[in-house]
């Protein structure tokens, strides 16, 4: 039988804005993908996935209100890349670091409140709406969702393609 690689903690994270580095060591909320569906009549019902998703929505949750913070504000468009490491184990106890990175296209939602208090420090979350998010792990490109290029790829395969070939 077997055995798969084991991934453990995620070490490390950075948030860039562009080029430039606006955090470390952050909360981060990547995309959660949910498919629309269709409904067949087969046998009763079926309910199968389509290549159309919903909404996407990503976040970073801040510390401080910083050049970082409010870099990431505004209603335009925002180019956002996560990177961070995550720890993996071979099944034969090999421990080594993956590299992964997400891209996120995103035009922020909101511009976060919170409570501020003497000795405590400020937490905000910073949401995004996603209109493009591509997912690395070490090296290899695993999701690539553009809502306004029609593209649903995931490991490899463009499920939206033949859509597009047919219009």
């Amino acid at each position: 039988m077997a055995s798969l690689d084991k991934i453990g903690t995620v070490l490390a994270d950075t948030v860039y804005n562009g080029t430039d580095l606006v955090a470390e060591d952050v909360t981060v909320n990547l995309p959660e993908i949910e498919f629309q569906t269709s409904e067949l009549k087969a046998q009763g019902t079926l309910t199968i996935p389509t290549p159309l998703t919903g909404d996407m929505e990503a976040s970073v949750t801040k510390v401080g209100f910083d050049k970082g913070f409010f870099s990431l504000l505004g209603l335009e468009s925002k180019e956002i890349e996560y990177r961070f490491v995550q720890q993996s184990i071979s099944p034969d106890g090999v421990v080594t670091s993956q590299g992964c990175k997400a891209f996120i296209t995103g035009i922020p939602k909101n511009i976060p409140g919170g409570t501020l208090e003497p000795g405590s420090t400020f937490e905000g979350e910073l949401k995004f709406a996603v209109t493009r998010y591509q997912l690395f792990v070490d090296g290899a490109e695993r999701v690539l969702i553009d809502k306004l290029q029609n593209i649903c790829k995931i490991n490899g395969t463009d499920y939206a393609k033949d859509i597009k070939s047919l219009l």
